[in-house]
């Protein structure tokens, strides 16, 4: 199961800058069908420029235009996903860290995010520090499986299945204006939430209700430091690693799934200010 059974996890770091966040998005969601087709587990190690990654609800906020508005004065792009239904802040100081796994029979929602919850405690326990889950409800894109230490969120995760396969997704907070980050999405929802949806619930962001790992480790850990500290717990489990480059893996299906699932986030990035609400 996931992190337990023997595997050789293939490895992939990704930088994406600015102009390229469809891209991020396009590629995290067809490496689903690749880990399938090579029938190995990949982590997709990535980071991208200051983007705010809005979810499948935050396309019905009443007043989006208006929201939008708030990220673009604070320096932030954005793009849609369809993982995870309310917006998460990427920027260079935001892991986000992508677990792909295939041909998992009877591993339920819940097994998944456990396993993926255990692994990161593992990872971080030399620290000395208790990473708890459970919802922090004032957070932005609150959900059961926060990530937080001392009530605060590190981190989040959203899951997506195709058949037997699963990929977990997680945004880590490392570094950076964590407290800057909360009060524009706080911002964000105050503004594009007017009127007040009727039917659909947007958290009342609170800026202080998340905080940056390297601040509650009291640690000056990079980028290169937490996949070290992955590759190593993967090693401590029994798993065999490789470190690869897209390249290497893709195969002519990867691209037509890519331009396909490219296609599909330009076509709701065009229509995210014309739906009706």
């Amino acid at each position: 199961m996931l992190f337990t059974d023997k595997n050789n996890f293939l490895i992939l770091k990704q930088q994406f800058n600015k102009n390229e966040q469809q891209d991020a998005i396009a590629t995290s969601n067809v490496l689903l069908y690749l880990a399938a087709r090579l029938n190995q587990p990949i982590v997709h190690f990535w980071t991208m420029s200051d983007t705010v990654i809005l979810g499948h609800m935050d396309a019905k906020l009443k007043s989006l235009a208006k929201g939008l508005e708030v990220l673009k004065k604070s320096g932030y792009d954005y793009v849609i996903r369809n993982a995870g239904g309310l917006g998460v802040v990427s920027d260079a100081g935001v892991l986000n860290v992508s677990f792909y796994f295939p041909n998992q029979v009877d591993v339920s929602i819940n097994d998944a995010y456990d396993a993926t919850t255990e692994f990161v405690q593992k990872i971080f326990a030399p620290f000395g520090v208790k990473i708890s889950m459970g919802e922090i409800s004032d957070s932005y894109c609150p959900g059961t499986y926060d990530l937080s230490v001392a009530g605060k969120k590190i981190s989040g995760q959203a899951q997506r299945r195709n058949k037997n396969n699963i990929a977990i997704m997680l945004y880590l907070s490392l570094t950076g204006p964590q407290n800057q980050r909360g009060q524009m999405m706080k911002e964000f929802y105050e503004q594009a939430n007017v009127p007040v949806h009727p039917k659909l619930h947007f958290p009342e962001v609170n800026p202080r209700s998340m905080v940056n790992l390297n601040d509650v480790l009291n640690q000056d850990l990079s980028e290169d430091d937490v996949l070290a500290l992955i590759k190593q717990e993967l090693a401590n489990s029994g798993q065999d690693v490789t470190e690869v480059a897209l390249e290497q893996i893709i195969d002519d299906q990867f691209v037509d799934d890519f331009e396909k699932d490219l296609a599909l986030i330009q076509k709701r990035m065009a229509g995210l200010l014309n739906e009706e609400r």
